[in-house]
C-alpha cells in the first residue's frame, strides 16, 4: 500500500541578467540532440495528455531542461503537488512515479535472455553480515525450471561469493540480468513440518526464455468442490491465449469455484483485464461496462472517456462469485478487475494485505529519436467501475487480513513473503485462507512454517509497476 505524503519543494531561481555575490551559477551540462528531442517530447505529452496538466501548464517554465532526458520526467513531476496519485512515497521516505520514460530494447515475446528466476523484493537479513534473497517464483519453460530450485528457497551464495550488505545488488543483479554462461546458486530450504531446513547447490546455464505471467494453475478438489487456482504475475496481452487457455482446461474440468492468485500482480494491459473478467463470468455479461477510463477534458490527443465493456473471448466460465490473494504489490490491472467486479455485483473475496492503490494509468507511446527508441507511459486517466467508483487510491482492504487475527487461526507478519510452492494450501497461509472461505471453515491445516529470521525492510529491491496501460504506437 503506497504511503502519501504533501511534498513541498522550494525552487530558487538565479536570474541571469544580474549577479549577486556569495551566489553561484549554475553550469548547465551540455546535452545532446536526442536529450533535447527526447525532453521536447516529454514535454508534449505532458502539456497535451498528462491526467493533471493544468499544473503543467502552470509551472512549466520552470522546469530544468538542462539534464539528460532519463532524469527529466521525474524531475518535473516533482515539481507539482496536483499529482499525488501519480505515484506516492516508498519505505525510505523517497517520492516514487508510476509515469515513466525508458529506452526499448528490441525484444520479442521469446526473446529474453537469462536464468528465469524472479527474486522477492525484500532481502533477508541472517545475520549482521550476511543476507538472503528469497525465490519469489521460476518462469515456466526457462533455464532455471527443473534444477531443482523452487519457489520459498533462501539463495545464501553467488557463484560461490556469500551475499552481504555490501555486494548484495551486484548479486541481485548477477541473478535477474546477468550474462555469464552458468549461475551458481547455493541455497537453503525449509522442508514442510521440520524445523531444521536443508542446504543445496543448483547450477543453472543462461539461455533464452519467455516470462509468462501464467506462473501456475492447477485444480484442488476440497470439499466435494473443485477449486480452479490460477496464480498470474502481469496483465501482458502476447500471453492472453495462456491465459485463457487455464479458463478453458477450469471449464472442461467442471470447476465450480476460483481462486485468483494477484499477490505479484503490479498490473498490465487494460485488455488482458477485460479478457480475464469476460472468461470469468457468463455471456449475460457481455455488453456491460468493466471500468470507465476518465482523462483531462483539456486531453489535446484523447479527452474522451473511454468504456471497456466486457465480450466474447471464446470461454465463459460463469461464475458467482470470486476469491482473490492479493498482497501491497497488487496494483494497477489488478485492482481494477476487483472493483470491476464489484460493480457488477459479483463478490469478491479478497485474501492477504492491503493492494497499492493504482486507480490510474497511462497510454503507452513508443517513438524514435535519433538513435533511441523509447516507451513514455505519463499517467493519462483514472479507473472507475460501472458504479462510477474509484476511490481506491489508498488500497483495497482485503476481507481476510493475514498480517493480522483472522478467521483462518493463522497470520503471517512477513506476508507475501513466499513460504513454500504453488498450491500447497496446507502450507501457503494465503491459498489456505481462499480454500477456507470457499469451503466455509471446514478445512483444516497442518502447519504453517515461519522462519526464525525477519524480512530486512531497509533493503528492497526496486521493481517498477507495470501499470494499467493502454498501447498505441506514434
Amino acid at each position: 500500500m503506497k504511503r502519501l505524503a504533501l511534498l513541498i519543494g522550494i525552487l530558487l531561481n538565479v536570474g541571469c541578467t544580474d549577479i549577486f555575490s556569495g551566489v553561484d551559477i549554475p553550469i548547465h551540462t551540455p546535452i545532446t540532440s536526442e536529450d533535447e528531442d527526447i525532453i521536447t517530447y516529454i514535454d508534449k505529452r505532458l502539456e497535451e495528455e498528462y491526467y493533471w496538466l493544468d499544473e503543467v501548464e502552470q509551472k512549466s517554465s520552470s522546469f530544468n531542461r538542462y539534464r539528460p532526458w532519463e532524469e527529466y520526467l521525474s524531475s518535473a513531476l516533482m515539481m507539482l503537488n496536483s499529482n499525488m496519485d501519480d505515484g506516492g512515497i516508498d519505505s525510505e521516505g523517497k517520492r516514487f512515479f508510476y509515469s515513466y520514460i525508458r529506452k526499448m530494447e528490441q525484444q520479442t515475446r521469446a526473446t529474453n535472455l537469462g536464468y528465469g528466476i524472479d527474486i522477492y523484493r525484500n532481502i533477508l537479513a541472517l545475520s549482521s553480515t550476511e543476507l538472503g534473497f528469497v525465490v519469489n517464483y521460476i518462469y515456466k519453460l526457462s533455464p532455471a525450471d527443473g534444477c531443482g530450485l523452487k519457489r520459498g528457497d533462501i539463495i545464501l551464495s553467488v557463484n560461490g561469493e556469500t551475499i552481504t550488505r555490501s555486494n548484495y545488488m551486484s548479486l541481485v543483479n548477477t541473478i535477474m540480468e546477468g550474462s555469464n554462461d552458468t549461475l551458481v546458486l547455493g541455497y537453503m530450504r525449509q522442508v514442510a513440518d521440520k524445523d531444521e531446513p536443508t542446504s543445496g547447490g543448483v547450477t543453472i546455464k543462461h539461455a533464452s526464455y519467455e516470462k509468462n505471467p501464467v506462473a501456475h494453475s492447477e485444480i484442488i478438489e476440497v470439499a466435494n468442490r473443485r477449486i480452479g487456482y490460477l496464480v498470474y504475475t502481469a496483465f501482458e496481452s502476447e500471453f492472453d491465449d495462456d491465459l485463457l487457455a487455464v479458463f478453458q482446461e477450469f471449464k472442461d474440468a467442471g470447476v465450480s469455484d476460483v481462486v485468483l492468485d494477484l499477490r505479484c500482480n503490479g498490473g498490465g494491459n487494460v485488455m488482458s483485464a477485460q479478457k480475464m473478467t469476460s472468461a470469468l463470468l457468463s455471456p449475460d455479461y457481455h455488453g456491460m461496462t468493466l471500468c470507465k477510463l476518465i482523462r483531462n477534458p483539456k486531453n489535446a490527443h484523447d479527452n474522451t472517456t473511454s468504456i471497456i465493456t466486457l465480450s466474447d473471448v471464446g470461454v465463459s466460465l460463469g461464475i458467482n462469485e470470486l476469491y482473490v490473494i492479493c498482497s501491497e504489490h497488487s496494483a494497477s490491472a489488478s485492482e481494477m478487475v476487483i472493483e470491476g467486479l464489484r460493480g457488477l455485483d459479483i463478490p469478491v473475496t479478497l485474501i492477504g494485505y492491503t493492494t497499492e492503490g493504482k486507480n490510474c494509468g497511462m497510454d503507452v507511446t513508443r517513438v524514435q529519436c535519433g538513435g533511441i527508441k523509447v516507451e513514455y507511459a505519463p499517467i493519462t486517466f483514472m479507473c472507475v467501475n460501472a458504479k462510477d467508483y474509484g476511490a481506491y487510491g489508498e488500497g483495497i482492504v482485503p476481507d481476510i487480513m493475514l498480517k493480522e487475527d483472522n478467521v483462518t487461526g493463522y497470520k503471517d507478519e512477513a506476508y507475501p513473503l513466499p513460504r513454500c510452492g504453488w498450491g500447497d494450501y496446507s502450507h501457503d497461509i494465503a491459498l489456505f485462507g481462499a480454500i477456507h472461505a470457499i469451503a466455509k471453515g471446514t478445512t483444516r491445516a497442518t502447519h504453517f512454517y515461519v522462519p526464525n529470521i525477519e524480512a530486512e525492510t531497509a533493503i528492497s529491491i526496486a521493481q517498477p509497476f507495470i501499470g494499467t496501460q493502454l498501447l498505441h504506437n506514434e
